[in-house]
Parts: C-alpha cells; structure tokens; sequence
C-alpha cells in the first residue's frame, strides 16, 4: 500500500490536516439554534410568507417541543402560584403584531398546561412604508418547565426568523 514509512507519513499529516480543516469549517459555521432550557427539547421561529410586499400580512409561528416528562403553563393557567408563558415578538419598525394566537391547553387538576409540541401564531402587517431588504423577526418565548417532580426556575429564549420585503 505504502512504498515506505516516508510515504505512509505524509499521507497521514494530510489526513489529520484535512480532518483538522472540516472540523474548524465546522466549529466556524455560525450558531442557527438557540441554547434551549432543559425542559424544551426543540424551538423555533418561522414567518410565512417567507418573502411579502410593504403593506402586506404574514404569520410568525413559534414552535416549541417540550423535553419528555415537561410541561409549560398557559398564558392563563387558573393558578395564582403558576408562571405564564409568554411570547413576546421581537420589536422590528415598521411591524405590527397582533395578539399571540396559543393552542388549547390541557387541564391538569385546575391548572392549564401545555405539553409535547404546541405552535403559537402571531399575525404580522407591514407598513406600506417598509423598504425592500431582509427583516430579521422572532419572539422571546418566557416558560417555567415542570415535571413529576416539580418545576425549574422560569427562562427566556430569544427566537429568530428572517422576512424578506420585496419591491
């Protein structure tokens, strides 16, 4: 395979240099996801229409996938001792949100909860002054996950998701 230990050499410096090269590339691609408290397994941000004219209406949606085991409260859980989760869009000029739209929650005892995956909508209208360019929008999503167990103390994670106006 190798005419000798010479050859054999540089073919390895060249594999571990090629290795080394993949794994910075790697490490320098920029972060997509947000650091997730333990009790979300998933999170995310998206608008739809992706792309949409000055003036125009879209959706922000925030998904959020909670880890086994979790739950959230609602916005309006019915227990005076339990945190609200909260979904609070990214102020952007020019963006006006309406009121966040949340899934029908599960009733645990008194208390409304949200478990598994739920989805939030919050509509979007553009001002018709809005120049042509790329919007960066999203939502800080504020929760209190609990389990069997108990709860951990309440986190926020900022979410992101880009709009393009058009001309």
């Amino acid at each position: 395979m190798y005419s000798n230990y010479e050859d054999f050499t540089i073919m390895w410096i060249r594999t571990a240099a090629l290795a080394a090269l993949v794994s910075s590339l790697a490490s320098a691609a920029p972060a997509q996801a947000p650091k997730l408290p333990g009790f979300f397994a998933a999170a995310k941000a998206t608008v739809a229409p992706v792309s949409v004219k000055a003036g125009a209406k879209a959706t922000l949606t925030v998904t959020i996938t909670m880890a086994p085991g979790f739950h959230i409260y609602d916005p309006k859980p019915g227990d005076e001792f339990a945190i609200p989760s909260e979904v609070t869009p990214t102020k952007v000029a020019g963006v006006t949100y309406g009121k966040a739209v949340w899934p029908a929650p599960t009733l645990h005892e008194k208390t409304r909860i949200h478990e598994g995956t739920i989805t939030v909508t919050v509509p979007i209208t553009l001002a018709k002054t809005v120049k042509p360019g790329t919007l960066k929008l999203g939502a800080a999503v504020k929760a209190q996950g609990c389990n069997a167990t108990g709860c951990l103390p309440p986190e926020t994670v900022q979410l992101s998701a880009p709009l393009t106006v058009s001309k």
